[in-house]
């Protein structure tokens, strides 16, 4: 209880203190430059000083397989709240927009980065509303990624420690734009909280690009690049294992 406590109130802590840079963000002009490199700077040493806060010892494999002269679709697992600040404190250009859950709307802090940053809020409910707002979210997905900028999903929807299948409709966006997909295993963060773990070893691997054409049978695709991703988590559970 004790370590979830401070983790928590000292990550709070860093959100807080990006204040002034979104307040200046949220006045300067979209597409300077000077404005992209703020959200850089601001979100990338805010998430790496929240990773350090953790104490975990975190391996990274497979930077070389991001793609540097386009914009990517990444499809990750999803295990931890701590996905997110992970991702941007790694990521070598952390301008990217993440699909979030609606409720994330409702932090202001939080959202404002995650609008700045050009993520989406998701509603995953199972009303006719809620279908309607999926879909309006998938569109605006599918119009950034045109626009050349990268995209965040976590294709197994909310966070679980267990195995969940992948969602074909998080892949959608990059079939209908022809943006490469990049999956992404990450194993460990859903131990920085447990008072048990000294120290949170974290893995997470960004495997090599798949495309997926209109042609492309989705469902298909969807069960390999999950099949990757699970296949390799594997393989971080036997690394974290012989490190602990």
């Amino acid at each position: 209880m004790f370590r979830k406590l401070y983790v928590l109130l000292a990550s709070l802590k860093e959100v807080i203190k990006t204040i002034p840079a979104l307040w200046k963000v949220k006045k300067m002009k979209e597409e300077s430059n000077k404005r992209k490199n703020i959200i850089r700077k601001s979100i990338q040493e805010c998430s790496g000083r929240i990773m350090t806060i953790t104490g975990s010892k975190i391996h990274v494999k497979g930077i070389e397989n991001i793609p540097t002269n386009q914009n990517v679709l990444y499809v990750a697992n999803h295990s931890s709240m701590f996905d997110i600040t992970l991702l941007y404190s790694i990521l070598p250009n952390p301008l990217v927009g993440f699909v979030a859950k609606m409720s994330l709307k409702f932090y202001p802090i939080i959202s404002g980065w995650i609008k700045a940053t050009k993520g989406v809020f998701l509603n995953r409910g199972r009303s006719k509303k809620a279908m309607k707002q999926a879909i309006k979210t998938m569109e605006k997905e599918v119009n950034l990624l045109k626009q050349g900028h990268s995209m965040v999903v976590f294709a197994d929807g909310t966070r679980k420690t267990e195995e969940k299948d992948f969602k074909s409709g998080s892949l959608k966006p990059a079939q209908k734009t022809n943006v490469p997909i990049v999956p992404v295993a990450i194993t460990g963060t859903e131990q920085i909280f447990k008072e048990s773990v000294k120290r949170p070893i974290i893995h997470i691997t960004f495997l090599s690009p798949r495309y997926i054409s209109r042609k492309d049978n989705i469902n298909e695709v969807t069960k390999e690049i999950q099949n990757d991703v699970y296949e390799e988590k594997e393989k971080h559970k036997i690394l974290i294992k012989k490190d602990s």
